[in-house]
């Protein structure tokens, strides 16, 4: 149950984006699904953390691109692939799982 609703708000928070994230109160939608610290990495090398919700909204467009926003937007149930890091959508751009606040982002991976 849980899973369900945290993908569902995953997909309208994406969804909210797909006019360029120009509204504060879509960015923030995305920066309140993640977990921090939250660390971004790049084939396997870490590229930053942040801190606070803020701190990722300085850098919104380079972490939170087109494929984290696809992968966001078409994840579903079935096709969610978990291991031992947590449970990742995509082809690995989101990795979440589950914190003391609940289920958060923990990873996003590719930022250009």
């Amino acid at each position: 149950q849980a899973v369900t609703v945290f993908l569902d708000q995953m997909r309208e928070a994406a969804e909210a984006c797909e006019a360029g994230c120009a509204s504060e109160q879509s960015r923030d939608a995305i920066a309140r699904l993640v977990h921090y610290p939250f660390t971004t990495y790049d084939t396997g090398e870490i590229v930053e953390t942040y801190n606070t919700p803020e701190d990722l909204l300085v850098d919104f467009e380079q972490v939170i691109t087109q494929p984290v926003l696809d992968a966001m937007r078409e994840v579903r149930y079935e096709s969610l692939f978990a291991n031992y890091q947590g449970v990742m959508i995509g082809n690995g751009e989101v990795w979440f799982t589950e914190f003391d606040e609940g289920l958060k982002i923990k990873a996003i991976n590719g930022q250009s």
